[in-house]
């Protein structure tokens, strides 16, 4: 009975087993998830295998449902998530996911983002693949030459043709160069120096020739200048307001000035005094005894 106990868990373990190994095959490949299928056609994808994910922006919208190859070409099932939209145009790429050869379908929406996106059923667009293993050591091995060239030329140059002989006396050069030029460097300043204490005791000179009283004196005889000129400029414009008052009054006929310059009649009588003095004098000089009445008597 005992015996028996132990064959009848044993199987009950081991079926179990099997159901969770199953379930979770069944789970990793999207047995519970609902959605719409699209596909792709890869001319190459590595190790892309049903059940992987498919990416969106670095998320996961979905997995790959089937892989068939066909004429050379990967004939591959996605299934994404009905809550997820593809914008129409994304490149659809095999991008390896982890360091162990695992791999996804990852989508590149175009730049700017199309308002429209994928219909159940269509085919995707297929971007650049991604470069593999055998590109990568490619492009290493081309740096790894470049690399080697360099140090061969590098060789060449600064070992069999003298290069680092002429460096070793270049740099000797230099360390004299900036010996001598410290030096000079010593030397100007020096110079300097004196010609700075020769430009002070020239300024004490300067300064004592001077006398300071003789400048407060010519200051003061300054300021009295300043002060006669500006009392001369009062005046000034005193008789200037007057002058510009008297034309004025001239101007408006006030005044006699302003009447004598002003009256249009004074011209004319004048005129007429002028003509009746003139012909008067030439009555004169004709007849000067019409005017003159002398009589001389004798005793």
């Amino acid at each position: 009975m005992k015996r028996r106990d132990e064959v009848l868990v044993g199987v009950f373990v081991t079926v179990a087993t099997v159901v969770a190994v199953i379930g979770i095959i069944w789970l990793t490949n999207g047995g519970l998830s609902r959605g719409y299928p699209l596909y792709a056609k890869f001319s190459w994808g590595q190790n892309l295998k049903k059940g992987q994910p498919i990416l969106l922006a670095g998320q996961e919208v979905g997995h790959v449902s089937n892989v068939d190859l066909k004429e050379g070409y990967l004939d591959v099932a996605l299934a994404i998530d009905k809550d997820q939209m593809i914008p129409r145009g994304s490149a659809a790429q095999v991008v390896p996911v982890g360091i162990f050869g695992d791999v996804a379908v990852a989508f590149k929406p175009p730049t700017p983002l199309p308002k429209t996106s994928y219909n159940p059923g269509d085919t995707v667009a297929i971007g650049p693949a991604t470069p593999d293993m055998a590109a990568i050591l490619a492009r290493v091995d081309t740096i790894g030459t470049s690399v080697s060239r360099l140090a061969s030329a590098l060789e060449t140059e600064f070992v069999k043709n003298g290069g680092l002989h002429d460096l070793r006396r270049l740099t000797a050069s230099m360390a004299t160069t900036s010996d001598q030029l410290s030096r000079v460097i010593a030397n100007q300043d020096r110079n300097v120096t004196v010609l700075l204490a020769d430009f002070r005791q020239t300024m004490t000179k300067f300064s004592a020739m001077i006398d300071s009283a003789q400048v407060d004196s010519t200051v003061r005889n300054v300021k009295t200048i300043s002060a006669n000129m500006s009392r001369l400029l009062t005046q000034v414009d005193s008789t200037n307001r007057e002058m510009r008052s008297l034309v004025a009054k001239a101007n408006n006929g006030r005044g006699s000035l302003g009447m004598l310059l002003n009256d249009s009649t004074l011209y004319t009588n004048v005129r007429n005094l002028v003509a009746t003095t003139d012909s008067l004098l030439n009555d004169f000089k004709k007849d000067p005894k019409k005017y003159i009445n002398v009589k001389i008597t004798v005793f």
